[in-house]
């Protein structure tokens, strides 16, 4: 578990033409839930586990302060059909090799 910044690119969204009403119920769901907390500038914060984001795919980006995430971060786009998923799975067995213990328990 961990504090995560989720927040979309509008005209990436358009572009791709992705459900923004989708998006947008997704992130208001999220808004509900009393760990997260919408900050002023639009930015969804709180504490959840960014392979549950990763499986509602297109448009959410979960980013954390680690050297682990920043990996992820750099090859961010609009993931889709469970790609996100895949490559947080992968780095994380990286990194747990590296480290010579699990990540999460």
């Amino acid at each position: 578990m961990f504090e995560e910044i989720i927040e979309f690119d509008q005209e990436k969204i358009e572009a791709n033409n992705y459900d923004i009403d989708k998006i947008n119920a997704y992130l208001d769901e999220l808004h509900d839930v009393k760990e997260i907390r919408k900050k002023a500038e639009g930015h969804y914060v709180g504490t959840t586990c960014s392979t549950e984001l990763a499986r509602f795919g297109a448009a959410i980006m979960a980013c954390q302060e680690s050297k682990w995430f920043r990996k992820i971060i750099k090859k961010w786009e609009f993931w889709e059909n469970g790609k996100l998923e895949e490559d947080i799975l992968k780095t994380t067995e990286e990194e747990e090799k590296k480290r010579g213990r699990k990540l999460y328990e």
